[in-house]
């Protein structure tokens, strides 16, 4: 029998509890991968047995404590980001193997974010097609609708998370740790990282940061670690309802986050009918949207996208990209060397990949004739690939074999 909050009665564990060292270690082995320099992961590994078992231990008592750390970032905008211990993380990714099939199971085709061969690009296509199908090619007049919510993570209602997630527990999965997976949910939702985290980035940098948006003006039950992997699944899932209602109603539409656009022939029943409807579902889950950021046009004027710029026959990397890699590019000129090569590549070529994904060939031009003469004593422009390559002896093989006389 299972108690209001989905779980059932700390007496009944014992004999349910069917969680193994083994799938502690495989958790944290995913949990690694692209972790291995970070602090914490270094110090975790020194001694992984003895931490696995240590944490395997926590979770059949039943006395987990996580732990976290925050720090501001300033790209694009000053955002507070928490991340949890290494011990915490391996936590998050076996709710995350766990979870994510169920979850992709019930999710809308309409939502991109965090999802297995899905993510911006995806988003991007799926725009241009609506487009392209409400406006019958190019042919009859379509509006593009662009929404977004204010302060999305920070205000999500913990409880309701909680019972959602819960519910897709109890409904669809069939493992036998179910009981324990409960309780590592409960566990990572109710974290309250503001209590016991320490700040990596110093007091004045939450300055910048509006009070509103920060968790560490929350009462208890409000606000999502952004950071926390278990979060990024979770609201994701929590407007899976709105998803439904909106698509039940005809309308082509999308969804990355928290940024919605739909593309309606009738601009004016939607803007009367659906998008009251539409505050009020939302306020229901304790989300408002940002009447600053709501975009009506006409289709041939385009829209700003995830970061592009969606016409009707192209699509272009926007300005806030190319600014920021050319200033990328100012900065690596500044020190020109053998040794920067790999930083230079792995900067730039992110970029690159942006203009060479859309029709941005000229955008990427632009960003390569700004890099100094200096430069190419070291790399090419490969244009067929639209990307920088290391001249052979300067790649990073060739010079570590030269750097430690190797043979």
């Amino acid at each position: 029998m299972y108690n209001s909050n989905g779980c059932r009665p700390l007496s009944n564990y014992q004999s349910s509890r069917m969680i193994t060292i083994e799938d502690i270690i495989g958790a944290y082995n995913i949990a690694r991968r692209n972790k291995r320099k970070s602090a914490d992961q270094v110090e975790f590994e020194l001694h992984w047995e003895a931490n696995c078992l240590r944490l395997y231990e926590d979770i059949v008592a039943r006395n987990f404590r996580p732990t976290a750390y925050t720090f501001i970032t300033d790209y694009p905008k000053p955002r507070e980001v928490f991340a949890s211990d290494m011990a915490t993380r391996v936590l998050h990714h076996y709710l995350d193997i766990r979870l994510r099939p169920l979850l992709e199971m019930r999710m809308s085709p309409h939502t991109f974010n965090n999802r297995i061969g899905m993510g911006q690009a995806a988003c991007q296509n799926a725009l241009i097609s609506d487009i392209y199908e409400v406006s019958k090619g190019f042919t009859h007049d379509a509006w593009i609708i662009k929404v977004d919510m204010s302060g999305c993570f920070p205000n999500i209602n913990q409880d309701i998370t909680y019972k959602q997630l819960v519910s897709v527990i109890l409904e669809s999965y069939e493992g036998e740790d179910k009981d324990d997976l409960i309780y590592m949910l409960q566990v990572c939702i109710f974290s309250y990282p503001t209590r016991h985290c320490f700040r990596k980035s110093p007091a004045y940098k939450w300055d910048a940061i509006k009070p509103e948006k920060s968790l560490f003006n929350k009462p208890d039950g409000i606000g999502a670690a952004i950071g926390h992997l278990i979060w990024q699944n979770a609201v994701n899932y929590y407007f899976h309802e709105i998803d439904e209602w909106i698509l039940s109603l005809g309308i082509n539409y999308e969804r990355f986050v928290d940024d919605m656009v739909f593309v309606v022939e009738n601009k004016t029943a939607f803007l009367n009918y659906v998008l009251p409807e539409l505050r009020k579902r939302l306020s229901g889950l304790g989300a408002a949207l940002n009447e600053k950021k709501t975009y009506c046009q006409h289709y041939s004027k385009g829209v700003e996208w995830l970061g592009c710029h969606i016409k009707m026959d192209r699509i272009y990397a926007n300005r806030r990209i190319i600014a920021r890699a050319l200033y990328k590019v100012k900065m690596l000129n500044r020190r020109v060397g053998p040794r920067r090569v790999e930083h230079l590549l792995s900067s730039i070529n992110s970029y690159l990949g942006v203009c060479k994904n859309t029709n941005g060939f000229n955008q990427a031009m632009r960003i390569v004739r700004a890099l100094s003469a200096e430069w190419w004593r070291f790399v090419v422009f490969n244009r067929s690939r639209v990307c920088l390559q290391a001249l052979p002896s300067y790649s990073y093989r060739n010079r570590i074999i030269s750097q430690y006389n190797l043979k």
